[in-house]
């Protein structure tokens, strides 16, 4: 629908911003939705009231990560809320086309109106996230300064990059790295699980021995 295509323009919007790095790289659907909410945080009752009817979410189909931190509601309870990272991942001090000096940052620079609209994208909550008319009319694109156009040479020059970077093959090693990187993360993970079932087993059966042996 319509929020799932809002949702594909922030990460790309997202991938822009990382000059051209996706921001969420599972390998697989359950890894993905853990990958999203070591970002985004996980959703609570308060900011998504209809998550946790979700088929894979009230089945435990998925082993899904918890990350939210606790915060006082507006009649002064505690409540839980998901602990968002984005911010720290869009610092709003990043690369700038222009200034050369910058160009170490991983990320490009975002002012905070441009945050609120990456944010408002990638919001978890369908009915929470941003509209397209929402969006096309954010006070981002109205904001100062605009943005600078860049120069001929310099698109000459993003140009050269690209195309060097296709030829020599650097491209298509860049992304077999990411995905021999993304398998050896599964592998391991993979691993850490069997041996914790192995540990829990172990325990399991020495406590039935244990048992046993005092009955």
């Amino acid at each position: 629908g319509k929020a799932v295509d809002m949702w594909s323009l922030g990460c790309i919007l997202a991938e822009w911003l990382q000059r051209g790095e996706p921001l969420f790289q599972g390998t697989s659907e359950a890894e993905q939705v853990n990958v999203i909410f070591k970002v985004v945080g996980t959703p609570s009752e308060r900011s998504w009231p209809t998550y946790h009817s979700l088929p894979a979410v009230s089945s435990n189909l998925l082993q899904i990560v918890d990350v939210q931190e606790r915060r006082l509601g507006p009649d002064g309870s505690l409540i839980n809320l998901p602990k968002s990272s984005l911010r720290k991942r869009f610092p709003a001090v990043g690369y700038e086309p222009n200034q050369p000096a910058l160009a170490h940052h991983r990320t490009t620079a975002l002012a905070n109106e441009g945050f609120d609209l990456l944010d408002s994208l990638l919001t978890p909550d369908p009915e929470q996230r941003a509209t397209a008319p929402s969006a096309l009319h954010h006070a981002w694109f109205t904001a100062a300064p605009p943005p600078a156009p860049l120069s001929r040479s310099e698109i000459r020059m993003l140009r050269r990059h690209r195309d060097e970077a296709i030829s020599s093959g650097a491209h298509d090693k860049a992304i077999a790295l990411q995905k021999a990187q993304a398998s050896i993360k599964l592998a391991a993970d993979a691993a850490a699980a069997a041996a914790a079932a192995a540990a829990a087993a172990n325990a399991a059966n020495a406590a039935n021995a244990a048992n046993a042996a005092n009955a």
